[in-house]
């Protein structure tokens, strides 16, 4: 159920209905102790969705997350900090990637 609203605030905030500023604020809360810190899928999600909705200022969160632990083997530290870069262009943020591997369900209602 919580990666439910997880995802549906990230198609929210993608169809223009909710301010992006206060999704990645309330992702901020869930890394900053919202969330239990142990392994789970719920952590992989909210990696996920931060890199879909490009949010370059939860990459501090995500690498503590990443060291700790929280987040699957295959979240590829790496690939998620070249998909925060700032200096993508649109064309390379349109192409399939990070979030299209691990969460294929995320895009399937877009």
């Amino acid at each position: 159920m919580r990666i439910g609203v997880l995802e549906s605030l990230e198609h929210l905030v993608c169809s223009g209905r909710l301010e992006r500023a206060g999704v990645v604020l309330y992702f901020r809360e869930r890394f900053n102790g919202k969330l239990k810190r142990t392994r789970s899928d719920l952590w992989d999600c909210l990696a996920g969705l931060a890199v879909e909705l490009e949010a370059a200022e939860l990459l501090p969160e995500i690498r503590r997350a990443y060291e700790d632990g929280l987040l699957s083997p295959e979240m590829n530290i790496e690939e998620i900090e070249e998909c925060l870069r700032e200096d993508k262009t649109s064309n390379e943020r349109d192409q399939p990637g990070l979030i299209d591997d691990y969460f294929p369900l995320v895009n399937a209602h877009r």
